[in-house]
């Protein structure tokens, strides 16, 4: 089965994509911060990543920037209330692979 990591301070949103995920049949673990997103990426075997941006310690920028620099290239989407040139960026020079925005409109907005 397919591990896929989810990032987010929020504990609802961590509930809310583990119950969605776990039904579409991936194993999901879910992370607080970047530090145990980093953590869990290094213990865990995962295939893709939802990763906040706003994240409590180490932003989700940095976290990217971390995973990257480690020569991981895992699928990593960003998801953040707010849309802004550091998603652009993140996009295009760090290599996430795309952005969802919250909060999600519907079961499509994560895989489905």
């Amino acid at each position: 089965m397919k591990a896929i990591l989810v990032v987010d301070n929020d504990p609802d949103v961590r509930l809310a994509c583990r119950d969605r995920l776990e039904r579409w049949g991936y194993v999901v673990h879910s992370a607080a911060s970047g530090e145990q997103a980093l953590t869990l990426l290094s213990t865990q075997e995962i295939h893709a990543m939802l990763l906040d941006l706003h994240l409590p310690g180490l932003e989700g920028a940095e976290v990217l920037r971390l995973i990257r620099a480690q020569g991981l290239t895992l699928p990593i989407l960003l998801i953040s209330a707010s849309h802004s040139g550091q998603v652009d960026e993140l996009l295009t020079v760090r290599g996430a692979q795309g952005f969802l925005a919250k909060p999600f409109a519907n079961e499509s907005s994560i895989g489905g």
